[in-house]
């Protein structure tokens, strides 16, 4: 979890490195 001025934000670290924000990767997974 990051904290930013608007909250917090949370990120995967996926297995081939990448770091994406956890409610981008859920719409990517579920469109």
């Amino acid at each position: 979890m990051v904290k930013t001025t608007k909250g917090e934000v949370g990120y995967c670290h996926l297995a081939n490195g990448v770091s994406i924000e956890e409610w981008t990767l859920y719409h990517q997974d579920h469109q």
